[in-house]
């Protein structure tokens, strides 16, 4: 029997996502929502499913079984608490919330419900990261004391203007510490200036 899955928003960065889990084997999208009512509506149309403008109404869908979630950040903890009070498996896109309490917040609920939750970090397999890590864990850099990092990602202010949400400290956590660096690849966006060891 196929994992029914629900979307929980569906702006630019559920498309790719979506496409990623129609790609996948025993799977299959039952429904998605979007606060916005054309967006659900195109959306489900386009993949044939059951479109919602209010989530909980897919949250009570016993053919979900997990829940993949793509609100604005300042907004995960809401859907995935409801969520996990659904007994519903989820992915929540980076960040996982906006500051440690709300983050908290949702791993509580998800252990109080025996749910799995997993957040979209999508670098952390990359090739350059896994070389790193595969450096510290052999020591080939001494007991690292300090290390400083720079992250050099730039966003033009229409990635900003376009969205009402982004760089906003409600629902951006702040802007592109919270919300970008989380994301990178250390090799391409950080320059690693200045390790300080001890031997």
């Amino acid at each position: 029997m196929a994992l029914g899955v629900g979307i929980i928003g569906c702006g630019a960065i559920a498309k790719l996502h979506i496409d990623a889990f129609r790609q996948i084997d025993g799977v299959e999208i039952k429904a998605v929502s979007d606060v916005i009512p054309e967006v659900a509506s195109m959306t489900g149309k386009s993949l044939g499913v059951d479109f919602y403008q209010d989530y909980t109404e897919l949250l009570s869908r016993e053919d979900i079984g997990l829940v993949s979630i793509y609100t604005p950040s300042g907004l995960h903890q809401d859907a995935a608490v409801a969520a996990a009070k659904a007994g519903k498996n989820i992915i929540v896109e980076k960040p996982l919330e906006i500051t440690v309490e709300r983050i908290d917040h949702i791993i509580s609920a998800c252990r109080d419900k025996g749910v799995k939750l997993a957040c979209i970090l999508n670098n952390r397999y990359r090739e350059g990261n896994i070389f790193i890590k595969k450096a510290i864990n052999e020591g080939r850099f001494g007991r690292i004391i300090n290390a400083n990092a720079y992250v050099r990602w730039y966003r033009k202010p229409e990635y900003y203007t376009r969205s009402n949400w982004r760089g906003t400290l409600a629902f951006d956590g702040g802007g592109a510490l919270m919300n970008q660096s989380i994301g990178c690849d250390c090799l391409r966006y950080f320059d690693i200036s200045w390790i300080s060891r001890h031997n």
